[in-house]
Formats: structure tokens, sequence, C-alpha cells
């Protein structure tokens, strides 16, 4: 259980950000009840395999940490081939697998073959605030009927996947970094606090 725990940020403190976060609730039980809800909520979702899987547990954590500054599942990623994935999911699904929690179905969508996983139990939810289940679930109706693919290369177009090599770690921060180009109003906006620091700092 040493080796499980090791990969989680138990601070889980986004870089360069000043928030306090409450981390008395994370922890990898907490990361596999999340999978195992995704599962559930995505039953009827044909397009729902193994790699879409991944993609919606990044993409849930990723909507908390934007609105309130701290993942769910309190995971570490890291960049695999197709996309940002937590360290402990292999863990994670090995021990679902072994308690029969959840069970990997062989199956063919279109001309597609893939492990479909399947939750055999119902995932525990009470460590979840009512907010966090409402970002899950928005999550999960927002990409209903996408594939995995659909999901990869959206990420695919971020600058820290692009600048990363595969298991890097994925800060979350780092997600907002883009390479595009400020607009006019960003650049006035810019130049406006640039001339307000340097009357702070004398130097106008």
């Amino acid at each position: 259980m040493g080796k499980l725990y090791a990969e989680y940020d138990t601070e889980a403190k986004p870089v360069q950000m000043n928030i306090d976060i409450d981390t008395s609730n994370l922890g990898p039980d907490k990361l596999e009840e999340l999978v195992l809800h995704i599962a559930e909520m995505s039953e009827r979702d044909t397009n729902f395999l193994s790699t879409k899987l991944n993609k919606l547990v990044w993409a849930a954590d990723f909507a908390c940490f934007c609105e309130t500054g701290s993942t769910i599942s309190g995971a570490r990623y890291q960049r695999e081939k197709f996309g940002p994935v937590p360290k402990a999911m292999p863990i994670i699904l090995e021990r679902l697998k072994e308690e029969e929690r959840m069970e990997f179905r062989k199956v063919t969508v279109g001309t597609r073959k893939g492990l479909r996983p399947v939750a055999l139990d119902a995932a525990d939810l009470s460590r979840f605030s009512q907010r966090q289940l409402m970002i899950v679930d928005k999550v999960i109706a927002e990409n209903f009927g996408k594939t995995g693919k659909q999901l990869s290369d959206e990420s695919h177009d971020k600058l820290a996947w692009k600048v990363l090599e595969n298991g890097d770690a994925i800060p979350f921060a780092a997600w907002f970094v883009t390479s595009r180009q400020p607009t006019p109003a960003e650049r006035r906006s810019g130049l406006e606090l640039e001339a307000l620091a340097k009357t702070f700092h004398g130097k106008a």
C-alpha cells in the first residue's frame, strides 16, 4: 500500500498559486471511487473504452481545479501517449479488478477493438462533495458519445503536452499556458499593468 500512496500529492497545491486546499479527503481510495462512478455513469456510452476513462478522470479533476483550486482525487498526473494519466491508475484498475468491483470487456466499436471498463459495484460517493459530483457529472454529459481519440486530440493541442515527454509529470497549472498570440485587448491590459507596476516600484 505504501507504493500506492506514494503516487499521490497529499499537499495537492497547484504550481505558483496561493490557494488554501483541504487535503483531508484525498488519496487513492477517492480515485478508485471516482473511476467507478465514471464507469457507472458511462454505461450507455458505446464509445466508453479504457482511453476515454483516463480522459474523463483527467477532465473532471481539471475542471474541479479550475473552479476550486484543488482536484477531486488528489492524484499526480503524467504525460502518456494518449493524454494525461494518473500515475496510480494501473494500480487502481488492478485493485478494482482483484476486488471484483470492475471488469474489462473486449468490445468492437465500428472498426476499433478495445476494452470497456464495466463497474460491478456501486461507487461510494460519501467522500465527494455535491459540487464535486456536479462537476464530474457535467464532464461526463458534455463528453457523452465522444471517442477517446477525440478527447486525446483536444489535449494534444495544449502547449504543456507538446513540450513534455512521456512519463513527465503534468502540473495542472501548466495546462493554462498557451502559445497563441495575445489579442489587442490583452496587449493593452498588459501594458496598463506594466505601467502600474513601474509606478509602484518607482520606475515610471
